[in-house]
């Protein structure tokens, strides 16, 4: 298979609320999921232990006809706590700019539960950075965590090739 093959998998909602999809060849999962299923009530109904790994997420929205993008990360919580808390805290923010702009999360994670602060770091900025200012709804941390960012591009690229598949997709 070539790195681009992807399997998609039906969640715990219809699949037009949230789609999974997993590289055959790769340990890059991705998640999109809708915001009126990020709520306190509905997040124990996502059942991927994927979604308790650390990871980055894209909220994604329009405002104005301009397609806006915050990138953020999360690690997993000492009272057991995920990425979805984190995202039904940008969920019920009265505080964030940007919150009644977004309305999809996007997910992206290590299938394996790898990434430390020093990946979510980079990965965070790399990402970030490829989003044109206009776009961004966050400004790029000057501190991704290390000096030399090169090992972490094949990880980035795949991480993109994701989101292109999951754009097609919808």
């Amino acid at each position: 298979m070539d790195n681009k093959t992807i399997r998609l998998e039906g969640m715990k909602f219809s699949e037009d609320v949230q789609i999974k999809a997993i590289s055959e060849n790769s340990a890059i999962i991705a998640f999109c999921i809708d915001r009126k299923y990020i709520t306190t009530s509905n997040i124990h109904r996502f059942m991927d232990k994927e979604l308790h790994y650390s990871s980055i997420y894209f909220l994604v929205g329009s405002d104005v006809g301009t397609e806006k993008i915050y990138v953020g990360q999360a690690k997993p919580r000492n009272e057991g706590g995920s990425v979805l808390e984190r995202l039904v805290e940008h969920a019920k923010s009265t505080k964030e700019t940007y919150r009644d702009i977004w309305n999809k999360a996007i997910v992206i994670t290590d299938s394996r539960g790898h990434w430390g602060a020093t990946e979510l770091g980079v990965f965070e900025n790399l990402m970030a950075s490829e989003i044109p200012a206009e776009n961004r709804l966050n400004s790029i941390n000057p501190n991704a965590g290390v000096n030399d960012t090169s090992q972490y591009l094949e990880r980035v690229r795949q991480i993109k090739e994701r989101e292109r598949t999951r754009v097609n997709i919808l």
